[in-house]
């Protein structure tokens, strides 16, 4: 089993209702969105080789074996680290691999996935402890069928809940962004066992009276909403 990998690497989740915890992050290669504020643009294709991020680095060459992906992770494991996390690119391109994985590895995976396809979602969610998973604005500019887009999401959001996973939803939120917007998501939302995070985009300037409109619409029709922004982009790491 192989799957086009981007690198693996431990750091500390960035995003979500996890932030800080220590991962171990396996970002797989290639993505079929295109969102404005994207912070891993070189995931999304495919390159020749994958670097491990050990202490020195090690390169692997793609597609990479799933004994090669199993003894990086625990490499790069240790007593702090809580999960593994799935990310990309776009994890959910490569269903089979991550079976594969879920067999072999011996730790907790967590999914951060745009929720697309959702085929692959159906197939992989007895698999997964936590997810975390968007739902991309109209704003975002991920694809020019959006509306198709957020009905994939959706249902990969309720195909995790009805297999007791831990989910987190996240909302990138632009200095764009209206509060109708936000208050159009959570009504998608309505009451499924979920957490809301709106997460301000790399640079954006926010005014908190906006900030505090969009979680009172969203608690209207979530019951956990909170502000997280990107903690590795404020420390400056991978």
């Amino acid at each position: 089993m192989r799957a086009c990998v981007h690198e693996l690497f431990s750091s500390i989740q960035g995003e979500g209702t996890h932030v800080g915890e220590w991962h171990v992050f396996l970002r797989f290669s290639g993505c079929p969105l295109r969102c404005i504020y994207c912070d891993t643009v070189q995931a999304r294709t495919v390159r020749s080789s994958c670097v491990v991020h050990t202490s020195p680095p090690s390169v692997l060459h793609n597609p990479v074996g799933l004994d090669e992906v199993l003894d990086a992770i625990e490499c790069l494991w240790s007593t702090r680290c809580e999960f593994v996390s799935l990310t990309g690119g776009e994890p959910l391109l490569y269903p089979d691999f991550i079976l594969a994985l879920a067999e072999h590895c011996p730790h907790p995976l967590y999914l951060e996935t745009s929720g697309v396809p959702h085929s692959s979602a159906l197939r992989v969610a007895h698999t997964i402890d936590v997810a975390a998973c968007d739902i991309k604005l109209r704003e975002h500019g991920a694809t020019s069928h959006y509306g198709g887009l957020v009905e994939q999401e959706i249902a990969t959001i309720r195909a995790l809940v009805e297999e007791g996973v831990e989910v987190c939803v996240k909302v990138v939120v632009l200095e764009s962004t209206e509060v109708d917007t936000i208050e159009q998501v959570a009504s998608l939302l309505e009451k499924l066992p979920i957490t809301l995070v709106l997460q301000p985009a790399a640079g954006t300037v926010m005014d908190m009276e906006r900030l505090a409109r969009m979680a009172d619409v969203a608690a209207e029709h979530v019951e956990h909403v909170r502000v997280v922004p990107q903690l590795h982009t404020l420390l400056n790491i991978r």
